[in-house]
């Protein structure tokens, strides 16, 4: 009688959970006229070109927010809306702590020319750990110098009226906000208000919400239908509460990071919250000019 060789019974193959559909709003939950056309080409160069005839004069922002929120990227993102290529004028990177160690300073080209960026270390949550907060409101008063390393006491600064912050942009990534922020986090966050209101004629405050492609999967699907989503929704008003920043402020985007060419829906996204940077910033120069706000409190903006 022959052998015979009996197989073990194989383990049935697990069918794949297909990704959880976040659900759409029937109505979005925030419009903007200039959409009415559609995300295309037309209004991608109207936006680029209500942002270029705003820009007489220029205007310092700077990025504030948490190690890996995309501050880096970010700024990378709105070079590749004017110059249609993937970008790397800020060093980018991803780890536990700051990849930025230094104040950058980046100048913008083409219709973004009178803007320039002004890149930080990331917020850490361990005490003593990543951009103090005294050092954030140095920035914001123009009191330290581009390529100044930000990670160790800076003393017997001046201000520097070219240097001053015209907008505070917080940048925030959209999953750790989905996920709840850290507390420290969350205080340090709150100290630098506190900080910029000592402010006379402090700078105007704008938060961009980043990655918001990984908070929904139809968003990641399709970048447009990002005002409809319930769960980018969510993530906006958390940020609100966690900031203080006015709900209208606050602009969720999605940075190039895996892209190999521009996307003309990406760049409307990130050009939208540009709009608002830009409009505030030239509210700030209006104000710090006024003499009626010189000796007053904080007037800065939410």
């Amino acid at each position: 009688m022959g052998d015979v060789l009996s197989k073990a019974p194989q383990p049935m193959e697990e069918t794949p959970t297909p990704p959880k559909q976040e659900p759409l709003l029937a109505e979005p939950w925030r419009t903007h006229k200039i959409l009415s056309d559609g995300w295309t080409e037309k209004v991608h160069k109207a936006l680029l070109d209500d942002i270029a005839n705003k820009l007489k004069e220029n205007i310092n922002v700077v990025f504030i927010g948490p190690v890996a929120s995309g501050k880096s990227s970010l700024i990378n993102s709105y070079f590749t809306t004017v110059l249609n290529r993937i970008t790397s004028k800020a060093p980018a990177g991803r780890g536990l702590t700051s990849h930025t160690l230094h104040l950058h300073q980046i100048r913008a080209v083409n219709q973004l020319k009178n803007i320039t960026f002004y890149d930080t270390m990331g917020l850490e949550e361990a005490a003593g750990k990543g951009l103090q907060t005294e050092r954030a409101q140095q920035i914001a008063k123009g009191e330290i110098e581009p390529g100044t390393k930000l990670d160790k006491d800076i003393v017997d600064t001046v201000e520097k009226k070219e240097l001053f912050q015209h907008c505070i942009v917080y940048v925030l990534d959209g999953e750790n906000i989905k996920l709840g922020l850290k507390e420290d986090l969350r205080k340090k966050i709150a100290e630098i208000k506190e900080r910029i209101k000592d402010m006379p004629s402090g700078p105007n405050r704008v938060v961009i919400v980043t990655h918001t492609d990984n908070v929904c999967t139809e968003v990641k699907d399709d970048i447009t239908k990002v005002f409809n989503s319930a769960a980018v929704y969510e993530v906006i008003k958390k940020v609100h509460n966690v900031t203080g920043v006015t709900f209208g402020n606050i602009f969720p985007v999605k940075n190039y990071v895996t892209e190999q060419d521009s996307v003309e829906q990406v760049d409307i996204l990130l050009l939208l919250a540009l709009q608002r940077i830009v409009d505030f910033s030239i509210d700030a120069i209006d104000r710090s000019n006024n003499d009626n706000y010189s000796t007053k409190g904080s007037n800065s903006v939410d």
